[in-house]
């Protein structure tokens, strides 16, 4: 939500809005305790997947022990018809059914779309200095089209497996568009197969 239709629904609740710049600064701040939360839950959905995998083979746990796995991945867009500027990949474990991780990838931001734009307009020799202030906090970090959103995000998913899990994700379970897992061969991090989940909706 935005501060729009977060002013929209206030108005109709008979509450006092926020200026935009108000509510981006509060709305930064509750992006930066959802990491801390969305880490933690990523971490035990991890713990429990490597345990349910290590008593399914019949093998002792160690924390540096890695596990080939079979996963569900798929990916998705803020909006359809291909013109989205927020997309995000998703890695399901098929055993539990738990996420264990998601990459959100974005070629928007509304701090360099408003205020970005005035002080680039306005006063060109400031923009650069306005923007290296401002790169740490830039909600951009794809460049792309938003058809290839999905592959990028697999790309890294498969790339961090290892070192942020543990875990291989030997074995993909996708629907019949094959961009993502043909990316992931290519990587040749370690060997991957394919099955086909097909849709009948």
């Amino acid at each position: 939500m935005g501060s729009d239709p977060f002013n929209l629904f206030s108005e109709y609740m008979d509450l006092p809005g926020l200026h935009k710049k108000t509510f981006l600064k509060f709305a930064h701040g509750f992006y930066a305790k959802f990491e801390e939360v969305k880490k933690q839950i990523f971490s035990r959905a991890v713990s429990v997947v490597r345990a349910e995998h290590a008593r399914e083979k019949g093998i002792e746990l160690m924390e540096n022990t890695v596990l080939d796995i079979c996963v569900s991945y798929d990916g998705t867009w803020l909006k359809r018809g291909h013109t989205s500027q927020i997309g995000i990949g998703c890695v399901i474990d098929v055993l539990t059914g738990l996420v264990l991780e998601a990459e959100l990838l974005s070629t928007y931001c509304h701090t360099c779309e408003t205020t970005g734009t005035w002080v680039k307009g306005n006063t060109p020799q400031r923009y650069n200095a306005s923007y290296d202030e401002h790169r740490a906090d830039c909600c951009i970090n794809y460049v792309g089209t938003s058809g290839n959103m999905e592959v990028v995000a697999a790309e890294l998913l498969w790339a961090r497996s290892v070192d942020n899990h543990r875990l291989r994700y030997t074995s993909m379970l996708s629907n019949g568009d094959a961009k993502a897992f043909v990316k992931v061969q290519q990587l040749d991090i370690y060997p991957v197969t394919r099955g086909v989940l097909k849709s009948y909706f």
